[in-house]
């Protein structure tokens, strides 16, 4: 038995441990508008475009617009490069190039005078990761012996914020508002591994294992935010409450079998064990966060800051599937849907310079730590490195229209902890290189 199939039947073995990939442990991964994408989203004390919307519904009082559609286009593309995985030397990567809307948002009409109200739709995560390796040794007449490996990773996530802004200015430096978000959620992952082999005997020994969980969920939140001008300073607050729960459905299944398999870590292993379980109820918990930000106007130039820190989330299940029983042998058997993130902190820095009327240009640079629980055995969240952004780019305004063009680029910086793809313990880490590539594309068009 090889190496890599001794590294397989060790991750089989961990059947309450096996751990999947997913990218809500960042906060700070997307931003909005057609100037909030390239400010890094350093705009929570600036008055902005209807982005606002999301970064602090206060400041969209101080915009005069009666009627402004805004949406904006990123396509994203990412490489994770996972070196040394499973303990050996196989190699997995997974690349996706994709193009969703980032953010569409509508002022409605002055209906109630002073205040205002929007409409708004966000993507918050659209994230997916695929990474396989295959080993197939060819047959061979003089050893009778063949093998064939695979280790298999599917982790798809979506979550979409619909949501509509109140927003009203309580004097000539104070507007106030609010957002209430129904973020929708939908995520499924799957863990397979089938290892196969015929020795000098003709003895088959195979080990097929997947586990495979689904689940969508609907919830409510709500942002409230504060923006104060003191010019040519404007400061800005928002508060974001931890999100309640509405409904939701799920399924897990898992499937193991093994058939003569000669390693001794299968010893008390059952030898098959399957189940399914449908329409069981989901929850999901998203933490509590408070951002300030500032804005610093002069003739040309401008400067941001924002900083958002986000509270932790307690240990939850996602769903609470029953235990089952191994066919074969009666041993109870626990799926784990445990999910939870820590607190973090994070800040960036966004300039703006007007170079003349019809162009402006943005830069910006950013943190993005990870909310990823250390030593947690978390199906959901595992991704743990933290990342930095670098955005740069600019608007081109033509009439009543504008258009904004840019790039960023991310890049994890745990040089040293890397990424957990399997296993509950710090010795069973791989060292992954995450990269990051953002085009953006939109506009904004004042009727």
């Amino acid at each position: 038995m090889n190496k890599l199939k001794l590294s397989l039947l060790t991750i089989v073995f961990l059947l309450g441990t096996i751990q999947l990939f997913a990218q809500d442990t960042q906060y700070w991964l997307k931003q909005y508008g057609t100037y909030g994408e390239l400010l890094g989203g350093t705009v929570v004390g600036a008055v902005s475009d209807l982005s606002s919307t999301y970064y602090n519904p206060g400041s969209m009082a101080f915009t005069t617009d009666s009627v402004l559609i805004l949406t904006t286009y990123s396509v994203q593309a990412y490489v994770i490069s996972v070196n040394d995985a499973y303990g050996t030397d196989s190699y997995l990567t997974s690349s996706s190039i994709k193009a969703s809307p980032g953010i569409f948002a509508i002022r409605l009409p002055k209906w109630l005078g002073d205040e205002q109200i929007a409409i708004s739709y966000i993507t918050r995560y659209d994230f997916d990761f695929v990474a396989q390796e295959q080993n197939v040794t060819p047959y061979s007449s003089s050893q009778s012996s063949s093998e064939a490996n695979e280790a298999f990773v599917l982790e798809n996530l979506s979550e979409y914020w619909p949501g509509i802004t109140w927003s009203k200015v309580i004097s000539n430096s104070v507007g106030v508002g609010a957002t209430l978000y129904f973020p929708y959620r939908s995520q499924s992952n799957r863990n397979q591994v089938l290892s196969q082999t015929t020795d000098s005997t003709n003895t088959n020994s195979s080990v097929i294992f997947f586990e495979d969980y689904k689940y969508f969920n609907l919830r409510a939140l709500i942002k409230f935010g504060a923006s104060f001008k003191l010019d040519p300073l404007m400061l800005g607050i928002t508060i974001t409450t931890p999100s309640m729960n509405i409904f939701g459905s799920g399924s897990t299944a898992m499937n193991f079998t093994s058939n003569d398999v000669d390693n001794a870590n299968f010893d008390e292993a059952p030898t098959f064990a399957s189940d399914f379980q449908e329409d069981l109820p989901s929850q999901f918990r998203s933490s509590l966060s408070i951002a300030v930000g500032a804005a610093y106007y002069l003739e040309n130039t401008s400067f941001y800051f924002s900083a958002e820190w986000f509270n932790r989330v307690s240990e939850f299940n996602i769903m609470s599937p029953n235990s089952f029983y191994a066919q074969s042998s009666g041993e109870e058997i626990d799926y784990n849907t445990s999910y939870s993130l820590n607190s973090v902190f994070n800040l960036g820095l966004g300039i703006k310079y007007i170079v003349n009327s019809d162009f402006t240009y943005y830069g910006s640079i950013t943190t993005d730590q990870t909310a990823f629980v250390e030593n947690s055995v978390n199906k959901f969240a595992i991704s743990n490195w933290d990342i930095f952004h670098i955005r740069s780019g600019g608007e081109f305004n033509i009439d009543k229209l504008s258009i904004t063009l840019g790039f960023g680029y991310g890049f994890e910086a745990n040089f040293v902890d890397g990424y957990r793809l399997f296993g509950p313990n710090n010795s069973d880490r791989t060292d992954a290189k995450y990269h990051q590539i953002d085009i953006v594309f939109g506009f904004t068009y004042k009727l």
